[in-house]
């Protein structure tokens, strides 16, 4: 993490706390459908555990070391 980063609260930010991984989540789960593929919806939920763990420990990450990231989750009404 740059010693220069600081919390962002606009954009999708404002939104979305993790719009990288919103995004990607709607492409792992829409490309199986669009091709028909149910077995890849399978492994879609077989990633969803790692997925999920790697936000929340982002989410630690981001509380200890990102100014006003703690900030940012009170105006969200998460922390």
């Amino acid at each position: 993490m740059a010693d220069d980063q600081k919390a962002i609260s606009t954009g999708p930010y404002a939104r979305v706390r993790h719009p990288m991984y919103a995004g990607g989540l709607v492409m792992l789960l829409g490309m199986p459908i669009a091709l028909g593929s149910w077995w890849g919806v399978l492994v879609l939920a077989a990633m969803l555990p790692a997925l999920i763990w790697r936000v929340f420990d982002e989410e630690v990450l981001l509380a200890r070391n990102l100014p006003g990231y703690v900030e940012y989750l009170e105006r969200c009404g998460i922390a």
